[in-house]
């Protein structure tokens, strides 16, 4: 029975719908950890811009430009700590290096930085996302159970 399932179309289909949402789930549920990190315990530090650059990727053929840049900030207590994150637009044409940037951190961890003018998931673009997510696994459960009972009314 185990092959048969295997071989079946429709368990291939229900893993990529649970594997995909339940994907989504984690690295949104990921962010709004991070973001609620940032609220409660987060410290500003003056930083300054190294450098930027357009990050350029692809996809069915059409291009999307994404402007980052590289800084540098000093946390309260330790050394000084570099890292890079995605900027709108406007603000990209704007930045030079050398600019004074203000950089959120998590004093535990320094490394685990974004700008303060970063824009974080809204609250309520999370909840659409993880909703779609949560029905893509429950959809790929339902499925998986009707292949699986399907495929064990074939092999009797």
């Amino acid at each position: 029975m185990i092959v048969k399932l295997l071989q079946h179309f429709g368990f291939w289909v229900a893993v990529a719908f649970v594997g995909g949402g339940g994907t989504f789930m984690a690295i949104v549920g990921h962010e709004q950890y991070r973001e609620s990190q940032f609220e409660s315990s987060g410290t500003v530090a003056a930083g300054s811009v190294l450098s930027k650059r357009i990050e350029t990727d692809y996809d069915e053929g059409r291009r999307y430009d994404t402007p980052m840049i590289a800084f540098r900030f000093k946390p309260a207590n330790g050394s000084p700590v570099t890292g890079e994150s995605k900027i709108r637009p406007g603000l990209y044409e704007t930045l030079k290096a050398g600019d004074q940037i203000d950089v959120l951190y998590l004093p535990d961890d320094p490394e685990t930085n974004r700008l303060v003018s970063a824009q974080p998931m809204s609250g309520s673009g999370a909840a659409v996302i993880m909703g779609l997510g949560g029905l893509f696994v429950l959809l790929g459960l339902l499925l998986l159970r009707a292949v699986v009972r399907q495929t064990a009314k074939e092999s009797v």
